[in-house]
């Protein structure tokens, strides 16, 4: 399938320049894990998905200074790597989750239409998407695609039941000098809930923090419910 995929995105519409690759294997990793939620269902996605997180972040272990857009690399060896095809699924990953189904398709097929049989940068596939969603995405592009590194996560929780809440405190840990703006997800789920509430909290530095009205104490809480998110995490409840 992800040859498949290259038909569409790779030979159909072709990178720039090589800086620009993860377009090509970077959809159409992520692509052949859309057909294979089409085909086994949502979980076989998730799955995947979880699967290629794993992988990105054994490759930032060896490789802490790798950027996916990469600048003229002199060593043209590295053009390709792991990452760009993982890394560049999970970002594109991420931006349907900021911009939504419909935009996100609707970015997808204008970006297509426009540049079949022709060339295109990763400026140009940002165009495409920020006009189909109207808002702007070079904060995501810049900070996942221009710089290296990974997010780690300490975090724990407790219920206050003086106040019927849920707080919550992050911390980003990772100590390559990185730091990342974005939203977490935090799931809550009650007592006999198969699907938990989600709550975006916003984790704009190395702290944050997030407080949550609930009805009672929550069976469980955990961090990224619905796989959006590239990070890895430790979350705890607080006992107090």
């Amino acid at each position: 399938m992800h040859e498949l995929a290259h038909q569409w995105f790779g030979n159909s519409v072709t990178e720039a320049s090589w800086d620009d690759v993860w377009l090509s294997e970077g959809f159409a990793t992520y692509f052949t894990q859309l057909f294979f939620e089409h085909v086994d269902g949502h979980d076989a996605f998730v799955q995947g998905m979880r699967t290629a997180r794993d992988r990105i972040f054994e490759f930032h272990a060896e490789n802490p200074d790798y950027r996916i857009v990469h600048d003229n690399l002199d060593d043209m060896s590295k053009v390709t790597t792991g990452q760009t095809y993982n890394k560049g699924a999970w970002i594109l990953h991420m931006i349907r989750n900021e911009v939504g189904d419909e935009n996100w398709w609707a970015g997808i097929r204008n970006y297509y239409r426009k540049y079949m049989n022709s060339l295109a940068s990763t400026d140009d596939f940002r165009d495409e998407m920020e006009a189909a969603c109207d808002c702007n995405l070079k904060p995501l592009f810049a900070q996942w695609l221009y710089q290296g590194g990974n997010i780690l996560i300490d975090g724990v929780w407790h219920y206050d039941d003086s106040t019927n809440t849920v707080e919550v405190a992050l911390r980003q840990t990772q100590s390559d000098g990185f730091r990342f703006s974005v939203d977490v997800e935090i799931g809550i789920y009650g007592s006999d809930e198969l699907l938990p509430s989600v709550h975006r909290m916003p984790l704009n530095g190395a702290d944050g923090r997030l407080s949550i009205p609930v009805a009672a104490k929550p069976d469980r809480v955990v961090i990224d419910p619905r796989t959006v998110l590239l990070a890895r995490w430790s979350f705890t409840e607080q006992v107090k």
